[in-house]
């Protein structure tokens, strides 16, 4: 547990019971055979225009979470976010950022930025990234 602490990137009020508790669950976790191990799913990789999409649309949802003030992972989860750039061509019209309350605060600049529609733009007067349809 001592060693949990010490390790960076540890939330500096873990305390020791928590770190203990911590390092139990990892220690079961690892005495768990690796056949029984449950696989995590293999993500579709990303071409090279598509990381560069996921980080256009990365920079709108940090826009609007900002707009909104929201933390943009809540507004916007990672893998809803490379789900969308792997489907850039079609996306669905379910998806979770383009429907729903998600949908009612991004659908509207996503979409425009997948039709080339808009661009972000830093803007030095007001110190913060601007959308700009386009």
């Amino acid at each position: 547990a001592t060693a949990l602490l010490e390790l960076r990137g540890m939330p500096p009020n873990l305390g020791e019971k928590m770190a203990t508790a911590l390092a139990e669950c990892v220690t079961r976790g690892l005495a768990v055979p690796e056949s029984e191990r449950p696989t995590p799913e293999a993500q579709t990789p990303l071409d090279e225009p598509g990381a560069a999409l996921l980080e256009l649309l990365s920079a709108i949802v940090k826009r609007r979470a900002t707009e909104e003030n929201l933390p943009p992972s809540l507004l916007a989860p990672a893998d809803d976010l490379r789900r969308l750039a792997i489907e850039r061509r079609r996306p669905s019209e379910d998806h979770p950022l383009l429907s729903g309350w998600r949908g009612e605060l991004l659908a509207q600049p996503l979409r425009a930025a997948l039709e080339g529609k808009l661009a972000v733009a830093w803007d030095p007067k007001r110190g913060q990234l601007s959308l700009v349809p386009q």
